[in-house]
């Protein structure tokens, strides 16, 4: 049974899928894209229940599209949930695998949602996103990316 209520729903569009490799609940929630695709990090996560990812989801999607308006970085915002049971702990291959569930997730977004490392995912998970999707960012610095982008997110 799920503990958190969902928020309004405010949101352009939310989607959650079962991956088809990982079997893990999978969540993007699309808050706004008025100032451009929605931009947010994904976050791999120990839920109570797979719908209180999807309300975690919904909420820091709704908080990105203030927080990358506040920057004025022509994004909106959005946010990704990989929920897992509690006690689930990843391998590295179940791991890979909700990546690339990943990875086709927001590559069915068509570029409207551009995803980055959260909570529980690094720079180096971001590149197996991108076997995906190219609408990822984040990437290790060696790999042409930002990397590391904790320092400028904590606004």
């Amino acid at each position: 049974m799920t503990t958190a209520p969902l928020p309004d729903f405010t949101h352009e569009r939310v989607t959650t899928v079962t991956g088809a490799r990982s079997s893990l609940h999978i969540t993007v929630a699309l808050h706004s894209s008025a100032l451009g695709p929605a931009l947010g990090g994904c976050r791999l996560w120990t839920y109570e229940h797979w719908l209180d990812g999807v309300a975690d989801a919904m909420r820091l999607g709704q908080a990105m599209t203030m927080k990358n308006a506040l920057a004025d970085i022509g994004a909106g915002g959005g946010k990704a949930v990989i929920a897992l049971p509690p006690g689930h702990v990843l391998d590295p291959a179940q791991r890979r695998d909700a990546l690339l569930d990943l990875g086709d997730l927001v590559e069915s977004f068509g570029g409207a949602y551009i995803t980055t490392e959260d909570v529980g995912v690094s720079e180096h998970d971001m590149l197996i996103v991108r076997e995906r999707t190219q609408h990822v960012v984040g990437l290790p610095a060696a790999d042409g990316g930002a990397g590391e982008p904790a320092a400028g997110t904590a606004l």
